[in-house]
């Protein structure tokens, strides 16, 4: 028996909306001279594009997956967009659209990889398994998860302006 014929199938179906990627001189220059929601400057940071800079891309809604038009994405600083997806638990910072769970793993392999992709036990799993955790367990384990273990949340606790 043979296997079918995959070749048909486009490689983009399931592949992330964004990615990690470089701005060239000429589009910095381009999303710097932008006057819109965010006047010309990363909307994160609120700092002017960098050409070369390492940025992370995710693809604006109704836009063609795969498009290699960097004019159909909104650029982004990673590591505040990382912040701001996982710790937030936000999507797209200026449209609010949903971040694919591609693109929330591409980013947290980047900035937390010793991260658990799921905290250990809610409180509502831990009915289920006949087990009883408190509010107060919950919300320790949540920060733990967010900050990526017990010594990085303690590590958290100690620095100023730590929100929890």
């Amino acid at each position: 028996m043979s296997l079918p014929n995959l070749s048909s199938l486009s490689p983009h179906a399931v592949a992330p909306t964004g990615d990690f990627a470089t701005i060239s001189r000429n589009h910095a220059n381009k999303l710097n001279g932008t006057r819109g929601a965010n006047d010309g400057h990363e909307p994160l940071l609120q700092k002017p594009y960098k050409a070369g800079g390492l940025y992370f891309r995710l693809l604006r809604p109704g836009k063609q997956l795969g498009s290699e038009n960097p004019n159909d994405y909104d650029w982004f600083d990673p590591e505040e967009l990382y912040k701001w997806v996982w710790e937030r638990g936000g999507g797209n910072p200026l449209n609010r659209s949903p971040v694919s769970d591609e693109d929330r793993g591409a980013l947290k392999d980047r900035f937390a990889p010793h991260v658990p992709s799921l905290p250990r036990l809610t409180r509502a799993a831990a009915r289920e398994a006949g087990r009883h955790v408190s509010a107060a367990e919950e919300e320790q384990r949540r920060l733990e998860w967010v900050h990526g273990g017990p010594e990085q949340l303690r590590h958290a606790q100690r620095m100023p302006g730590f929100e929890q």
